[in-house]
């Protein structure tokens, strides 16, 4: 972890007993999400227009990529005697006020909307009281905090201030790429923004869909592979842990198959080959391919087997 990520997360203590901090910083956050996916509007129109721009178009478009949105949010008795009203928000009881900032907030809007996330259905399942997890820190080299939505439907991500002038770059490559490759694999980003508590840190952050989420079929353990073999085995931390994240050196002992089958190999294949050409492109060498395995029970394995021998009968 490099030294800018570690003084970034000081303030939180990940695991364990939750930190003060690490609560004002949840309670700062949910705010903070509600009061901006509350004043950003894309109308059909606009909608539209940005969604079937080209590349070299939309490198144009000032008020789509280049615009920021910064609030401060203060205590009710600071608000009622500030001259500059508009430029300061009150939060509510058991908030600490906080300075937020919110990233090309159309962009991300359009972003939402192109793959069917509504803006109140983000605001239900991150705000209220108990719907995002402590910030823990993930199985990756990074050391990057992590935090989930109690339905698991997304995911949010500290980053550190380098992670977020990249995507502030290639934003509207990454604007472009998505509408052309709906069934990209590369992780969907929502939103991001920044937060300064009043007596914390300051903290970077993206909203991202979870590619695992809670469902009837629950992981037994997971595969992330980035076909290199150089230090890609899970230590014996991860590997004791209920559901672990293998890597390529695992796979190949375990002599893994991913099975697809005929008809999504093609469209797999070259989706996987457009995807890290898109990294390439961006000069972005940390990416890697996130599998999940579900074991089937031998109730499950006999359903499975009826419903193919269904289809082999038609």
């Amino acid at each position: 972890m490099s030294s800018e990520e570690k003084s970034e997360h000081k303030s939180v203590k990940a695991g364990g007993e939750v930190s003060k901090e690490a609560t004002a910083l949840i309670r700062g956050i949910q705010h903070q999400i509600k009061y901006y996916l509350g004043q950003v509007h894309v109308s059909t129109n606009d909608y539209n227009v940005y969604r079937h721009k080209e590349l070299k178009e939309l490198k144009g478009v000032g008020e789509v990529f280049n615009t920021y949105k910064y609030t401060k949010f203060v205590s009710e008795k600071c608000r009622d005697i500030c001259d500059d009203i508009d430029k300061k928000m009150a939060v509510p009881k058991g908030v600490e006020p906080y300075v937020a900032k919110e990233y090309s907030p159309m962009a991300f809007a359009i972003i939402r909307r192109f793959f069917g996330v509504s803006d109140r259905e983000m605001m239900r399942s991150i705000c209220g009281d108990g719907n995002l997890t402590p910030p823990n820190i993930g199985a990756g080299k990074s050391g990057s905090l992590f935090m989930f939505t109690k339905d698991s439907k997304y995911i949010l991500k500290v980053i550190p201030k380098r992670e977020e002038k990249i995507l502030v770059k290639v934003l509207p490559k990454y604007f472009a790429f998505i509408q052309e490759n709906p069934q990209t694999l590369i992780p969907r980003f929502y939103g991001m923004y920044r937060i300064k508590p009043k007596h914390g840190d300051e903290y970077r952050y993206v909203v991202m869909n979870n590619l695992f989420p809670n469902t009837q079929f629950p992981l037994q353990f997971k595969f992330d592979l980035k076909g290199s073999l150089y230090g890609r085995k899970a230590d014996e931390n991860e590997r004791g842990k209920k559901s672990p994240c293998y890597k390529d050196i695992d796979f190949l002992d375990q002599k893994a198959v991913i099975k697809i089958g005929p008809n999504l190999v093609n469209a797999f294949k070259t989706q996987v080959e457009k995807d890290s050409e898109l990294m390439s492109d961006m000069h972005l060498i940390d990416y890697s391919l996130l599998v999940g395995v579900h074991q089937l029970s031998d109730t499950e394995m006999e359903t499975a087997k009826n419903a193919l021998d269904k289809q082999k009968q038609r």
